[in-house]
């Protein structure tokens, strides 16, 4: 019971950490995403 208690409490700070990584790399992955986009679609970096 224990060790269930101690996965299930590891579980939920791998998942709480996942989700902090995945919200610092969401803004990288933005830029990222409209850098490739502005050079595909050269007409629409007008901005």
């Amino acid at each position: 019971m224990l060790t269930r208690r101690r996965f299930l409490k590891n579980s939920a700070a791998i998942t709480g950490g996942v989700s902090m990584v995945g919200l610092a790399v969401l803004p990288f992955l933005n830029i990222a995403v409209a850098k490739i986009h502005y050079s595909k679609y050269p007409w629409q970096n007008g901005r």
